[in-house]
């Protein structure tokens, strides 16, 4: 089994060639790898989130009963672990679905795949 690559050297491998990229993050089979992706996400969510807030920004429409001044602070802190709960229901509800569907591949496999396919536009 080949060792995982970085999240950095996937970024770059899917916007060199996205098919090839998949392919090669599917024949893998690294959670670690689709666990990575969606920490960067987070992490750099979580960043702008922090940079509205210490801005000073404030949401036009809030949650109903939280300070709308506070909100991009609660978001910094929720959004990773927020990620990583998705990353796991997403993850292995799109394994059953492809299990039911006579799919083939390792629970591993679709984890990986689809946390690199989350945040793409």
């Amino acid at each position: 089994m080949q060792r995982p690559l970085s999240p950095w050297s996937l970024f770059f491998a899917v916007l060199r060639n996205p098919r090839a990229a998949m392919a090669d993050v599917a024949a893998r089979a690294h959670v670690r790898e689709g666990l990575g992706a969606m920490l960067v996400l987070g992490a750099v969510h979580a960043l702008f989130s922090l940079m509205l807030h210490f801005a000073g920004h404030a949401p036009r429409m809030g949650i109903p009963g939280l300070a709308g001044e506070g909100h991009y602070l609660r978001q910094a802190i929720f959004v990773v672990p927020l990620y990583l709960v998705l990353f796991w229901m997403g993850g292995l509800v799109t394994h059953a679905l492809a299990r039911r569907l006579s799919g083939s591949g390792s629970r591993d496999a679709s984890l990986a795949v689809l946390a690199w396919h989350t945040p793409s536009p």
